[in-house]
Order: C-alpha cells, then structure tokens, then sequence
C-alpha cells in the first residue's frame, strides 16, 4: 500500500512537471516565433519601442502572483469553507484593487494622453490597455491560486500555453487591422490574459460539481505560510529588479537598443530553458539529502550539483552565444544586429543564473527563503540604482553589466550566510524538528 502511494505521489509530480516544463517550452517557442511577426510590422525601433512599453505587464503582474498565493494559502488552511466562496471572497478584493489601479493610474494617463503629440499618445494608450486587461485579470487570478490548491496544478500550468496558442493568432489578426504599437500592445496584453481567463472558467465548472470534496489538501501551517509569502517577496523582487531594465534603456539609449536588449534576450534565454525544467527535480533531492541532517553530505551535494550546473551553462551559454547573432539576424530578416558586448554580457548573466541554481534551491526552506527574499531586495534595489549610470556609459550593455553585479552580490551574500549558520541550508536545527513534528 505504501509503495503504491509513494509511486502514485511520484506519478503526480513528474506530470506536474512535465505540464510545467512543456507549458514554458510552448511558451518558450511562442516567444521567438512573436520577433519577425512585430519586426515585420513595426520595423526596428517599432519593436525596441514595444519591448520598452510591455515590460510593464510583468512589473504590475505582481499582484496577479500576490492574489494566486493567497487565495492557495486561504483554500489550504480553511478546509471547512466551500472554495468557491473563498475565490469569491478574493476576486472582490481584485476588484477593489483594479478600482484602485484605475483611480491612481488609468486617469493620469487618460489626460497625459489627450495633451501630448501623436507618438507619446500612442505609447500612452499603449500603457492604458495593459492596465485595463491587467484589472480585467485581478479579478480572475484567485481561481488560478485555488487550482493550484486543490491538486489541479497541471491544467494550471498547461493554461499557460494559452498565452502564445490564443496570443499569437490574436497579434496576427491585429496587424492585419493596424501595424501600430497600440494593435501589438493590445493583442499581447489580450495574450496573457487567457490563462486567467481559461481557469477561472475551468474551477467555476469545478465549483458546480464538486469535484475536489474527496482531495482536499491538509491545513498549511505556520511555518509553510511563511515559506509561501517568502518566495512571493523573492520573485517580486527579481521582477522589480529587472522588470525596469527596458524602460530606463529607452528612455536613456533610445528605442533601438530596447530592440536590441528585448531580442538578444529571448534568444540567449534558449540557454535557461533545460535548467529551470530541472529546478523542481532539484529542490526534491535537496530536500531529501537535507533530511538526513549531514553537513557532510549535504556540503557535499551543493557542490557537486553546482560544479554539473557551471559546467552544463558553460556549455548552454557558450553555444547560445556562438548560434545568437545567427539566431537573432533570422528571427529581425537582418533589421536587428544585437553588438557583440551585449551578447557577452548576457551570457554572463546566464551562466551566473545556471550554475547558482543549486544555491537557490538549497535556499528554498523556510528561514533560507526568509533570507534570500531579504538579501534579493537588497540587490534588486541596487540593480535599479546601478543600471541608470551604466545605462548612460554603455547602453544596454550596461544594464546587464548592472543585473551581473547585483547577481553577484546575492551569490556571495547567501554563500556566506551558508557558511557562517550551517542550520540555514545544511543541517536542520532543533527548532526546525520542533517545528516540523507539531
């Protein structure tokens, strides 16, 4: 019976995987097939200038992150509330917060839109759309988080491939009507809106039918809780820290090297996509090598894994950036060249993520996470303060140089922290047991 279990709980977990890894390959494709269709249309700049002007989706997508990890932690820890009424209970407070969002952002702009030229009203409205969608989804993001919490995580993570099955057709019917920055923002936008819309309708058929009564997950404890809101403070974090990156390029170097930036990025990102596929087969094994509470033995695996992982970004990044200028003159048909230091310079940042993604998974419980997302905001907010006189001195290429330094920093910062609290990440301390057996 125990056997079939831990072969059933394995089964579950590498299709969850597997759903996640495939949903961010789609996504992944979906990425680089997007670059010709807006090069074509918007030409060089046109494209610099949309990167530039989209990049703040991501930024305000925190709060989409925010509403799923709450509405997750809610459903777990009130198993005897109908989860149903707990999304509800979320999705009006989405709904205040896109109220909010319209009153402090959308009217500014509105107004700063009528009394500007044609170009700056373009970009302006461009802006206005993406707050739209964006409160548009708020209200539908807790039903991705209750997906997650009642063990239909797969379908969650396959949604996400909606966004380039249904986004890529909607950009294509866009240009057809309009090449106009304002068509590109608008159907991107609409893009990445469908997962939130493709769930929220999947756990109302749920709801209806009670489909989880007999799976409900056990109550979160304390100390989950914490390693939850952790990890949400940490990817927001690294949101904020590079999510700026586009727009103080542009306005610095213009919209040019923007396009430079945005496409020699997608391209080298090709060299992430094996490692983050491994992440949660990674975090797994620590967790296990962990258990036996061995400063030997965990040592040891941290530095064994990430000696595999340099090598294997040695390898990624070294022939992302020897295929990239090839890569990138098919995927612009020659209009976009991106320089020689800025390849460099991401590879860099590349091999840095790669080969510390062991560190970070080592981090990964609930007083390291507590650390990572403090020391990741220490960095984050150093990065943003360093790009803008990089910026000025090498273009996009300084922004990177900026994101490397940072990196470096919370590196070393959390290999030091390692090493002077072995309980951190090593060894599990008499309170972390105390904790774990209540």
């Amino acid at each position: 019976m125990v056997s079939k279990l831990e072969g059933s709980n394995r089964l579950i977990w590498f299709w969850t995987m597997g759903s996640y890894v495939l949903a961010q390959g789609i996504v992944a494709v979906g990425a680089l097939v997007r670059i010709p269709l807006l090069v074509d249309n918007l030409g060089a700049e046109g494209y610099g200038r949309f990167t530039a002007v989209f990049s703040v989706w991501p930024i305000i997508a925190i709060l989409l992150d925010g509403l799923q990890q709450a509405t997750r932690s809610a459903i777990a820890n009130k198993p005897e509330a109908r989860p149903g009424s707990l999304v509800k209970l979320f999705s009006k407070f989405a709904l205040a917060e896109s109220t909010l969002m319209f009153a402090c952002f959308i009217t500014p702009v509105a107004i700063a839109a009528a009394l500007m030229d044609a170009s700056s009203t373009e970009i302006l409205l461009a802006v206005l759309i993406i707050l739209i969608v964006m409160a548009i989804c708020l209200p539908l993001a807790p039903s991705k988080g209750a997906l997650d919490a009642l063990s239909k995580t797969a379908f969650s993570n396959l949604s996400l491939a909606s966004n380039t099955i249904v986004g890529l057709p909607i950009l294509a019917v866009a240009f057809i009507v309009s090449d106009s920055i304002f068509a590109a923002v608008a159907a991107s936008a609409l893009g990445n809106a469908a997962p939130y819309l493709i769930t929220s309708l999947y756990f109302k058929r749920l709801d209806s039918q009670h489909e989880w009564t007999f799976s409900r997950p056990s109550p979160l404890d304390k100390t989950t809780r914490a390693l939850i809101g952790s990890m949400t403070i940490y990817a927001a974090a690294n949101l904020l820290a590079y999510g700026f990156d586009p727009i103080i390029i542009s306005v610095i170097s213009g919209d040019l090297q923007v396009g430079e930036y945005g496409l020699a990025s997608k391209v080298m990102m090709i060299a992430m996509f094996v490692p983050i596929g491994l992440t949660g087969l990674l975090t797994t094994k620590y967790a296990a090598v962990r258990q036996q509470n061995s400063l030997t033995l965990t040592r040891q695996w941290l530095i064994r894994t990430t000696l595999a992982f340099s090598f294997m970004g040695i390898l990624l990044c070294g022939v992302s950036l020897v295929a990239a200028p090839v890569v990138a003159r098919i995927l612009s048909h020659g209009e976009i060249e991106p320089p020689t230091d800025l390849l460099v310079a991401l590879s860099v940042f590349s091999f840095m993520a790669i080969s510390s993604c062991p560190l970070m998974c080592a981090f990964s419980n609930h007083r390291a996470a507590r650390v990572r997302a403090k020391t990741a905001i220490a960095a984050g907010l150093f990065n943003i303060a360093g790009t803008i006189p990089l910026t000025i001195v090498a273009g996009a290429t300084g922004a990177v140089i900026a994101s490397c330094i940072a990196n470096s920093m919370l590196i070393v910062v959390l290999y030091r922290r390692a090493a002077v609290d072995t309980t951190l990440v090593f060894v599990i301390s008499d309170r972390e047991r105390q904790g774990a057996n209540l």
